[in-house]
């Protein structure tokens, strides 16, 4: 068992071309690291984490949350590093090294920023971009060119009738709950990223299951709250054009 934190994304590809399968995993963090495999192709034997750098430096994506995919971007035959970012943003990184060995270049926006929104008065009705990328990279129309597909993280309003008297009653209830679960996730995502955050691996897996089991109870009382908006999970298309143009479609 390998333990990242919490938020984990996985990707698999033979990142140095022996012939077997490595894993490439994004960590809450926003860091990129590849397992290789130091086993068979049937029996897998992962090794250490090794941190992922490009242009010389270790990769960690605007606010954490990093999602990466592996593929040929560039058509150079190389495969190349894509990572969603946790402001909903998707980053390249070129292989500049060799099959066997990659070497990142520095990254650059393929997709910029998307953004979420919690007060109730500026949340939108129709679905907009989110945050926490995750990236696909596919040719999706069959015209010879990688494309993306990312999801995100966005908060829309619903289109609900008012709530009774009694409704209003049970939403105050769990809206006082959710707070007090607000403040308990804060302070377990702190011991986790913050300059603080638990080293022992055993016990950062006891912090990431009492996460789970409060997101859990936060979700929960959220739908109870008659909340101002529906949390969604939007899958975006993005076609690349000969031209480097792009083209968003939900």
């Amino acid at each position: 068992m390998l333990v990242t934190g919490c938020a984990s994304s996985v990707a698999v590809a033979d990142w140095n071309c022996d012939g077997l399968l490595d894993l490439i995993v994004g960590d809450i963090q926003g860091h990129v690291s590849v397992y290789l495999n130091e086993g068979t192709k049937k029996q897998y034997a992962f090794g250490k984490p090794v941190q992922l750098k490009a242009n010389g430096k270790t990769i960690q994506v605007t606010h954490g949350d990093a999602g990466p995919c592996v593929a040929d971007w560039d058509g150079d035959g190389l495969l190349d590093l894509i990572v969603g970012c946790g402001d909903g943003s998707v980053m390249f990184y070129r292989n500049i090294g060799t099959a066997k060995e990659p070497k990142l270049d520095e990254g650059q926006v393929l997709i910029p920023p998307g953004a979420i929104e919690y007060d109730g008065e500026k949340i939108p009705k129709t679905p907009t971009r989110g945050v926490r990328a995750k990236v696909c990279v596919v040719d999706y129309n069959g015209d010879g060119l990688p494309d993306l597909l990312v999801g995100d993280l966005s908060n829309q309003k619903p289109n609900k009738p008012d709530p009774t008297p009694e409704e209003k009653k049970k939403q105050a209830e769990a809206k006082k709950e959710m707070e007090k679960l607000q403040g308990e996730y804060g302070q377990l995502v702190q011991k986790i990223i913050g300059p603080n955050r638990v080293k022992d691996k055993d016990e950062a897996k006891k912090v990431s299951e009492q996460l789970n089991k409060v997101r859990e109870k936060l979700m929960a009382a959220q739908k109870e709250s008659g909340a101002e908006y529906e949390t969604h999970g939007w899958v975006w298309l993005f076609l690349r054009e000969p031209a480097a143009k792009k083209t968003a479609v939900r």
